[in-house]
């Protein structure tokens, strides 16, 4: 075998999927010898998190975005498992902000639930009493009042909602990828988002969220405080997010790997 064949860096055997690079600050912060590539569609950045070697991309906002970059991930890579990661808004009152969900299934409208092949461990349970399991759905556009929360729990009897994971888990699926989704509440039951973060949300880049941010403030400068204390609870749980991830892998990606590659139909 040549010195260049020896030298080959392994793959990542992890792969996370965000959506924003404000869901992967925490996450970044907690990884170390982090190599960041600027790919055609996305951001990857490798590195460890804790004892495991992990790719974290970050997609774009959306299913179109989630899919493309775990298709990609899938070809490049060919990891052991992928998780979606990131925020997601409550659609019960007993799922509050900064609580983790990991999801038994998920669902998108007009598509079947597929089931998440990962049952966590006793001690995981034990350790962590406001983790919550159930149904996440996945839709188009971003949930922002209470009623709307409400109808959307009642048509697919979720308790979360996000923008991204259903497009993972069917990527995951095709390909028999084993996966898993793990959210936190960034918004909870009865909070009102302003109307403007959906128009952040559709720009590419960082840089085009900022000038759309400095627009609605310059608009309107009242929704400062809105959007900074919307700011500060997205700070506060990535780093949630990154604390929990760095304790789950471990019993996830052990040696006896607690995770199947179902993602199946229900």
């Amino acid at each position: 075998m040549s010195a260049d064949l020896q030298q080959t860096p392994q793959p990542p055997a992890i792969a996370m999927v965000v959506a924003l690079s404000i869901e992967a600050g925490g996450i970044l912060d907690r990884m170390s010898s982090v190599v960041t590539t600027q790919c055609a569609h996305h951001q990857e950045h490798v590195g460890r998190l804790g004892q495991h070697k992990v790719l974290l991309v970050e997609a774009g906002v959306g299913q179109a975005a989630a899919g493309r970059a775990t298709q990609d991930t899938i070809g490049l890579y060919r990891p052991r498992g992928i998780l979606s990661v990131g925020f997601a808004g409550s659609l019960s009152p007993d799922l509050g902000l900064h609580q983790i969900l990991m999801p038994e299934s998920v669902v998108a409208p007009e598509r079947p639930a597929l089931h998440v092949g990962f049952e966590p461990s006793n001690s995981l349970v034990a350790g962590h009493p406001t983790m919550h399991r159930g149904r996440l759905v996945t839709v188009d556009h971003l949930v922002r009042t209470p009623d709307e929360r409400s109808a959307l729990a009642r048509a697919h009897d979720a308790i979360a909602c996000d923008m991204e994971t259903y497009a993972v888990a069917h990527a995951c699926q095709v390909a028999r990828i084993p996966f898993l989704s793990v959210r936190i509440v960034s918004d909870t039951f009865d909070q009102s988002l302003p109307p403007e973060i959906a128009t952040l949300l559709q720009q590419k880049t960082a840089a085009a969220r900022w000038g759309a941010a400095a627009g609605v403030l310059f608009r309107n400068p009242k929704r400062i405080q809105d959007l900074w204390q919307l700011r500060e609870q997205a700070i506060s749980a990535t780093d949630r997010l990154a604390q929990f991830l760095e304790e789950l892998l471990p019993s996830v990606f052990g040696p006896s790997m607690n995770l199947q590659a179902k993602g199946q139909q229900e």
